[in-house]
Formats: C-alpha cells, sequence, structure tokens
C-alpha cells in the first residue's frame, strides 16, 4: 500500500546488493500509479521502459531501434550480464513480464498491486510492527513519554510515511506529543466525514496525519504552507531552480524553503549520483501530492501550472541549444531531457490541453517542439511523435500566418512518422499538406522533405509514376535550392 516505504526499502536493498552486480544497476519508474495532478501521466509502456534501461546502460546518446528489434537489442545487450534492475511502481504484472532478464541479472519490483512473476519472490509489506513504530518514534522523538508515543504510533497506522510526517513535524516544532493526538484524531474523523473520494486505510492514515502538521504548519507560516502545496504541480523529481520559478522566488530563497519542508518530511531528497555533482533534487511522495493539490484553488492550480510549464520550455530550449553546440553537447542535452523528461512532457499537456482558449499556451507548445526538434526525434517513438506534433499543428493554426512555416514542417513529420509505422494512406494526406504548406511560404527545404515522403510512400504503394514525378520533383528543388 501507499506510504508502507516499498521504495526505500528497494533502494536500500539495491545498495546493499552492489557488489554482487558489478555489471551496474538501473532504477526506472514504472509511473503505475495513478495521480490527480498528472491525469495524463500513463503507466510506462514495454519500450520506453526497455529504452530507459539500455539508456542507464549505453549512455544517453545511444541510438535505439523500435519495436521488436529493440526487445531484441534489449535482450541481446541484458544477456549474461550481472547486473540489477529495479523496476518501481509497477502497475501490475503485466507491465514488467518482458522486461525481465535471466540469470545472473537481478530483478526488484515494487508495485501496490499483488502480482505474480515466474521464479519471483513476493516480499508482501504491511504496516510496521508496534514495537518497530515505536523504536522509530523513540528515535526521532527522544525524552518522549512512552505511552503517547506509543498511541501516536497506533493513530498513524504504524505506516512509515505517516509516522515520518508527525515525528518529523514534532521534532521540529517541539510540540506537544499529547496536543498532536488530540488533534489527529480530530483530523481522522473529519477525513472520514469530508473525504471527497473513497480512501484507503492508508491513505487515510497520511490524510489525517499530514492535515494535522499541515494544519499547524498554516499557522506557524502560512507562506512556507503555501509553497509546499503549489510544489505538488511537480509530477516526478525536481531541483531548487525549478521549484523557484514555480514559486516565483530566488532559488536561494527556494532552497531555503525546500531545507525547511525536508526538515518536517513534507519533502523528500532524491538519490543523485555524486561523481556527477549534480544538484540536490526533491520529490514529493505520490500520496503527499495528491493530498497538497487538492487543498489548491483552481487559481492557484493554474498559476502553478503555468509556471511549470514556462520553466520546463526553457529547459527544452537548453536541451535544444547543448544538442546543436558539439558532440559533446549531445550527450549532454540528451542526458537533460531524460533527467527532467517527466516534468517536460505534464508540461507540454498542460499546454496543450489550453492551446484553444489560451495564445500564451499556444506559445508555448510551438517553442516546446521548435527548441526540442532534435532531442524529441531521438527520444519518442514514431508513435508517441505523433500526439504532439498533431498538438503543435493545432498551435500554429491558433496563432495564425506566422507559424505557417512550423506548421507545415510539423504536417510533413507526422507524414513521415505515418510512413513509418506503415500507415501510407495517412502518411499521403499529411505529406501533401505540408507540400502545399512549403510551397506557399518557398521553404524549399520543407518542400523537398514533403516529395521525398511522397515519393518513398508511392514507390511503396507500387504508385511508380507518381513516385518518378516526386524525385523529379526533388531533384528540380534541390537544384533551386
Amino acid at each position: 500500500m501507499g506510504g508502507v516505504g516499498k521504495t526505500q526499502l528497494a533502494r536500500e536493498a539495491a545498495r546493499r546488493l552492489r557488489d554482487d552486480f558489478p555489471g551496474g544497476q538501473v532504477l526506472v519508474d514504472m509511473a503505475g500509479t495513478p495521480s490527480r495532478t498528472a491525469p495524463d501521466r500513463q503507466p510506462l509502456g514495454r519500450d520506453a521502459a526497455m529504452a530507459a534501461v539500455l539508456r542507464g546502460l549505453l549512455g544517453a546518446g545511444a541510438s535505439l531501434p523500435e519495436g521488436e528489434a529493440l526487445a531484441g537489442l534489449y535482450q541481446s545487450t541484458l544477456r549474461d550480464r550481472p547486473l540489477l534492475l529495479l523496476f518501481d511502481d509497477a502497475r501490475n504484472a503485466a507491465q514488467v513480464q518482458g522486461l525481465l532478464p535471466g540469470p545472473p541479472a537481478g530483478v526488484l519490483v515494487t508495485s501496490r498491486t499483488q502480482m505474480a512473476l515466474a521464479g519471483a519472490l513476493a516480499v508482501p509489506l504491511d504496516a510496521m510492527t508496534p514495537k518497530e513504530a515505536l523504536d522509530l518514534l523513540r528515535h526521532m522523538l527522544q525524552g518522549a513519554d512512552e505511552g503517547e508515543l506509543g498511541e501516536l504510533a497506533g493513530a498513524c497506522g504504524r505506516l512509515p510515511l505517516a509516522l515520518r510526517f508527525a515525528g518529523g513535524f514534532l521534532a521540529e516544532t517541539g510540540g506537544s506529543v499529547g496536543h498532536y493526538l488530540k488533534r489527529l484524531r480530530e483530523a481522522r474523523l473529519a477525513c472520514l466525514k469530508h473525504s471527497a473520494r473513497a480512501m484507503e486505510n492508508d491513505e487515510l492514515d497520511v490524510a489525517a496525519t499530514l492535515s494535522v502538521s499541515f494544519e499547524q504548519l498554516l499557522a506557524a507560516d502560512p507562506d512556507l504552507a503555501a509553497q509546499w502545496q503549489r510544489l505538488s504541480v511537480f509530477p516526478a523529481g525536481f531541483d531548487a531552480d525549478a521549484a523557484a520559478a514555480v514559486l516565483g522566488m530566488a532559488a536561494e530563497d527556494a532552497e531555503e524553503a525546500l531545507g525547511l519542508l525536508s526538515q518536517r518530511s513534507l519533502v523528500g531528497r532524491e538519490a543523485t549520483k555524486e561523481e556527477a555533482k549534480a544538484p540536490a533534487r526533491f520529490r514529493l511522495h505520490d500520496l503527499l501530492r495528491d493530498l497538497a493539490w487538492a487543498g489548491l484553488d483552481d487559481v492557484a492550480r493554474e498559476e502553478a501550472g503555468r509556471r511549470h510549464v514556462e520553466y520546463y520550455v526553457r529547459v527544452m530550449g537548453r536541451c535544444g541549444n547543448l544538442y546543436r553546440r558539439d558532440a559533446a553537447g549531445v550527450l549532454e542535452g540528451l542526458a537533460l531531457y531524460d533527467r527532467e523528461r517527466a516534468n517536460i512532457d505534464a508540461g507540454q499537456a498542460w499546454a496543450a490541453a489550453r492551446i484553444d482558449a489560451s495564445d500564451s499556451a499556444a506559445r508555448l507548445v510551438t517553442n516546446h517542439s521548435y527548441y526540442g526538434a532534435h532531442v524529441l526525434a531521438l527520444r519518442y517513438t514514431q508513435r508517441e511523435r505523433i500526439p504532439s506534433l498533431k498538438a503543435t499543428v493545432r498551435a500554429c493554426r491558433k496563432l495564425g500566418n506566422r507559424h505557417r512555416r512550423q506548421e507545415g514542417l510539423s504536417l510533413g513529420n507526422i507524414g513521415g512518422a505515418y510512413r513509418h509505422l506503415g500507415n501510407l494512406s495517412k502518411a499521403i494526406t499529411y505529406s501533401k499538406q505540408a507540400l502545399k504548406i512549403a510551397r506557399e511560404v518557398n521553404d524549399r527545404n520543407g518542400e523537398s522533405k514533403a516529395l521525398a515522403i511522397l515519393g518513398m510512400v508511392s514507390e511503396n504503394r507500387n504508385n511508380l509514376p507518381l513516385a518518378v514525378v516526386s524525385q523529379f520533383e526533388i531533384g528540380r528543388t534541390v537544384a533551386l535550392l
């Protein structure tokens, strides 16, 4: 269940097993738990999970095939390799079934769903025992009354996440355990009566514990409480610069706020590679994220969403600039994109949903597509590219003639994607639209690309006259260039 410590236990197990698997370790977030803050986020598909593992092993710049060729590369790369894979937050057994390598590799899987995997040892996790929960609280609240600590452990459902909230908050504020218990009982009743949706027992325990901590934080520091709620816009890990952009403050102020929230266990720190000297990254537990998001009004959600996507469009711009700089920049840009993909994709989905109502959202979509043209072509499969490219076409049409050239290029890329997928009819339809616009705006490069696709598609369909005409037109266009 949520809050029982699956991910932390799996990470600790992986750390202790490092020497037993010298071939390396790769962690993949399978995104199996639905989230109210990112309703469009889907569980990771087989090909995306394979690609994540391969890039973790082969490097950010690895050129990967698609479909069965990708599966073949996955199997051959992992064969006889003593590595450890951690598939975190799997939705069900089917999501990971085709990803499991044989010995000497090892696999750890975490999930909220009980699953049966051939050859796997199932380790069900439950709430802590009364002694374990009491020992944890004793460590955090030294000198507190034993009876009250035992009662607090029970009131938190003996869930590590809820215990950490309560213990961390009391240790930081020096508050009375007895007073906290009284508030916790009241909060639990309120959650039972007024919950907007049915809650599982673990969610109820976390919600009640959090509400007490949050109410006291709200009374003591309302600005910090509001900042924590707005951080729930992040669907994945983030750094202080990203937090500063969403919160509308300087980076050093955001770092201070994140430090205070970490002390209260409202924000967790992500593990980072020490050798990479990467900036500290933070994350809200998925239960925390949903609870924090539920407390924001519509205006605050829109503001947080807008700032979030604006920041990650700028990140997409950095990825593109690095890619175009030099060979080392290509790898650096791809690595940056891989690190921030969940946030970048969520921001793009937020903006795409608002194209029809907002010119600024449409501009964010076109900027995302323009800045990330090279990176997205490497990181998205042809099937994944199509919805994003169609959103760009809609945004260009919303913004008018100034974006006509980008509209044509996007239509041409859609045609190319459909050609790769074998849908020749749609490939011709979109390529003809791209060709019309390219000639209209005198874009010779776009014209030659559209003709090339039409020629290849026509040849595949045995329409040799059209293929010959297309190839002749390509030669004429290149000569004009």
